[in-house]
Order: structure tokens, then sequence, then C-alpha cells
């Protein structure tokens, strides 16, 4: 049998001052349809009470044990910015910031800079800490940070807050000195460069945060023996498909924003299954206006959302077609939330339990009931 899983980031919610959540608000005919040809239910994506991120959401829904298998935050981050790691390798993910004379932080995104960072990144390269080391800039502030060979993890830099100064590494001696190393000389170089003269907050050190170190885990195929990919733009996504061995496969106009292509992600996810068994779709925009508390954005994307869905639902007869959430990003509280996400399941020889409505609410009386996001594949090879 062949899967697809879309997972529409951040979509799940609560009732609020709306008395209805985006996805009881929103016109979805095809969200809908699809639900009430499969069976469903709703998901503690990691488990009860626990918040779960998107990189701990996907590793758990791809049947990983997170207590044996998710390496950190760090080394996803890094491997979605299409770096090499090893065994023993140390990654954070990085802030391009602002910081006094004396390393206080005033501005953790240095002014949300963006643009053309590659005279940064060279210079960031350039420091010598006495350890292999790789920095590579990502979007707008952000990056990634790979200290290389170190063993055993270090703590972070960044203090998470303006008005602080930034943090010293402890832990392993020699990595957490060369880290430290690594703080002050980025400070000395940065704070010097060209591009910094004319800026009222100069792009003058690079905070570490989310260690983590690098391990080898079984990969997707040999968990489940399937040939797996994934569509995603977000770094943090493909780097799960990296860490798991899968596939990534490129959307042209594909991007983590409302005008992203939906059409082409789901046309190339039924495509792809001449050449793959299982193939994960990741739809960003529902998590972006969840933290923006954009109520009426949300659902402006769920309905986007549900005008491809038909896409999906045409491929039913030839495959299994799951449809959640990797956490819930409730616009009342603006980030993410423990509470459980819909799930629905419908594809050829799944009998209907007779839900008519694809929401939070209607799906936990489906007969799925409730589950945990690591029993999900093993739901789905059932059929």
């Amino acid at each position: 049998m062949k899967y697809i899983l879309l997972v529409c980031d951040g979509m799940s919610d609560v009732r609020g001052k709306n008395e209805k959540t985006p996805l009881e608000f929103a016109d979805t005919p095809n969200f809908d349809s699809i639900a009430s040809l499969g069976i469903n239910g709703i998901m503690d994506v990691v488990k009860k009470g626990v918040v779960p991120n998107s990189d701990t959401g996907h590793l758990s829904l791809l049947g990983y044990d997170l207590k044996k298998h998710y390496p950190g935050r760090g080394p996803l981050e890094a491997l979605g910015a299409e770096m090499k790691l090893n065994e023993g390798d140390i990654a954070f993910r990085a802030n391009i910031a602002t910081v006094e004379s004396d390393l206080t932080v005033v501005d953790r995104r240095a002014g949300r800079i963006k643009g053309d960072l590659s005279e940064l990144e060279e210079a960031v390269n350039s420091i010598d800490i006495g350890m292999d080391f790789e920095f590579k800039h990502t979007v707008g502030h952000r990056g990634a940070f790979v200290l290389r060979g170190a063993g055993k993890i270090v703590s972070d830099t960044d203090p998470h807050k303006e008005g602080a100064k930034v943090l010293k590494s402890k832990g392993q001696k020699k990595a957490s000195a060369a880290v430290n190393l690594f703080t002050k000389k980025c400070y000395e170089v940065l704070n010097e460069l060209p591009m910094n003269r004319e800026r009222d907050l100069p792009a003058n050190m690079i905070l570490l945060r989310g260690a983590g170190l690098y391990k080898e885990v079984p990969s997707f195929y040999e968990m489940h023996k399937l040939k797996g990919a994934v569509i995603a733009t977000v770094a943090l996504v493909r780097g799960v498909a990296y860490f798991t061995g899968m596939d990534i496969l490129e959307v042209e106009g594909a991007n983590g924003t409302e005008d992203t292509n939906i059409h082409g992600k789901f046309k190339t996810a039924v495509d792809a299954l001449e050449n793959y068994d299982f193939v994960l779709v990741n739809v960003k925009a529902t998590d972006n206006f969840g933290h923006d508390g954009n109520f009426e954005g949300k659902v402006r994307m769920i309905q986007k959302i549900d005008g491809q869905l038909g896409i999906l639902e045409n491929a039913l007869d030839d495959c299994i077609v799951a449809i959640t959430a990797d956490h819930s990003t409730p616009v009342s509280k603006g980030g993410h939330s423990a509470d459980p996400v819909p799930i629905c399941i419908a594809g050829n020889g799944i009998k209907s339990d007779r839900i008519g409505k694809f929401s939070e609410y209607d799906c936990a009386k489906g007969s799925l009931k409730r589950i945990k996001g690591i029993e999900l594949m093993k739901i789905l090879k059932k059929y």
C-alpha cells in the first residue's frame, strides 16, 4: 500500500473568544469529505501533556521514539541547512545578534537582519578556536553552528533575552572552552566588519542555542520497510528528512508562507507514489498565523489548503491518506500547546466512522479515539 501523510503545521487550535476553532469556523468541504470517508480521532503527537515542536512532532509521527532517537534541535537545524554531520559533532541553532562591548545582548536578532550575509558568514568561519567548526547563515537572523568531534554535549550561550550577558558555555572542558573562545573572538571580528559601520544594530555576535549531539539512527526505510520522501520548505522539517534518510522532493513556488504552491505540493505527492511508498507533505503557514494570533488568517489558510485537497481525495483508491497536524498553535496563545490534534485516515478498504466534519472536537468522536503520535505509523501499516 502507498501512503500520503499531510501535516498542516500548527493547524490545530482550541475554542476561544470566537467560540469555534479555525477548523470549525472555516468552510472546508474537502477536509470534511475525506473525514466522512475515513476513520477519525485525536492524537497526542508526543504524549499527553507534552508540548511538541515541529521537530519532535514530525519525528514522533514518523514512528521514532524520542527518548532513544531525538538528537536535539541543533543537529536537525544543521541538517536542514544541508550541513554534513558526523557522530560526535555538536550542532547548535544560531542567532545573529547585537551586543555591547561587555557582551550584554541588545537585540537577539540584530534588528531582524536580512539579505546577503556572505561577508559575515566568511568572517565567522575565519575565526580560530582550536577546534574545527562551521557556521552557516540560513534565513534572516538565523543560522546553524557545528563544532566538530566534540564527543559530549556542552551548554548554550544564548541568554534568550535582551539586557542579559552572553552565557558561558559549560560541559566538556575542551569543547566548552572552544565555544567560549568563539564568543570572545566573534565580537572582536564581527564588530570590525565594514557592513556593521553604518548599522544602528551591528550584527556583532553569534548566539548559540539548542545544542545537540549528533548520532545516527535507523533510517525510515529500516524502521518501516517503506521508501519515503518529504515535501517541505521548512529547514527543521527538511532536517528531519535528512536525519531519517528520506528523500526531499522540490516543488516550484513552494515556500513557508500563505502564498505557497499547495497545488504543486499535492500533485507532486501523488505523482511521487510511482517511485515512493510513503510521502509526507508539510504545509507551514497555518502555524505562522497561530503564532501571530491571527484567527482570520488561519481560517483563510485552512480554506486555501481545502481548495486543493481534491487532488488527494481523488487518489484515495490508490493510497491511504492521513491528515493531521504536528502540534496545536492556538491563536489565543500565540504559541504551541499540548492540546491534542485531529487525525483522519482514509483510503481504499477503510470503513467510514461517519464523522462528517474535520475538526478537533468532531474528530474526537471518531473510531480512532485518542492515540499517540508514535502509534500512527503502526496504524497506517495495518491497512
